[in-house]
């Protein structure tokens, strides 16, 4: 079971290295980058990688039943692995709930200054009628700092204007052209980007591992 269970985790890494091509479905692309801004990052990569590196795998026996796991602990796996609704997932679409609008960082030292005040800014909860998603409070103000992190002076609000992003330029007294640090947005969607190796191709795999390489007769 571990080893069929490390070979599905590997099969997550080929999704990821190869953008979900490797399960028949290429994973859509970033929004940010069709609205001009490029981070250079692979989709679903972030500037930690977080997400990836925290896959893990275990396998487990109970009397005669045995169990390969492999699973991701962070919540924001979850809305990515099934989407929200406003682009054909399965989860509600984000929306504020204490807050007038979706603080939304674009640049590092934006995702910094919000990692720092407000902590992940996708929260996961179960009721009983099940998954609800949970934005957590922002505030924001160009004179706030961050503890913990390095002081980035003011960060330059944006907008999406005609499919493009905008900064404000303060000397102009109105937005131009360019990639600001952050964005507000009424709501937000998140394209489903499966990682979970379920594809009939990739199952075909894990029996063929499992039947050839495992319980194949011993020399």
């Amino acid at each position: 079971m571990t080893a069929l269970a490390v070979f599905a985790h590997q099969q997550v890494k080929d999704r990821h290295e190869t953008q979900g091509a490797s399960g028949g479905t290429p994973w859509p692309q970033k929004v940010m980058k069709s609205l001009g801004y490029d981070d250079g990052r692979a989709i679903l990569t972030g500037p930690s990688a977080k997400m990836l590196l925290s896959w893990f795998s275990y396998g487990e026996v109970n009397g005669s039943i045995g169990r390969a796991v492999t699973a991701n602990d962070q919540s924001y796996s979850f809305v990515h692995e099934l989407g929200t609704e406003g682009k054909g997932g399965k989860l509600p679409t984000i929306r504020p709930k204490t807050a007038k609008a979706l603080f939304i960082p674009i640049t590092d030292r934006a995702i910094a200054w919000y990692k720092a005040k407000s902590g992940s800014s996708v929260r996961l909860r179960r009721t009983a009628t099940g998954w609800k998603t949970e934005t957590a409070p922002a505030t924001f103000g160009p004179e706030k700092k961050a503890p913990g992190v390095l002081s980035f002076g003011g960060l330059i609000k944006g907008r999406i204007k005609n499919g493009r992003l905008q900064k404000w330029d303060a000397d102009q007294q109105g937005y131009v052209d360019g990639v600001p640090d952050f964005i507000f947005l009424q709501k937000s969607d998140i394209a489903p980007r499966p990682q979970l190796p379920t594809s009939p191709q990739e199952r075909e795999a894990q029996v063929k591992f499992f039947v050839d390489d495992l319980l194949a007769p011993q020399p």
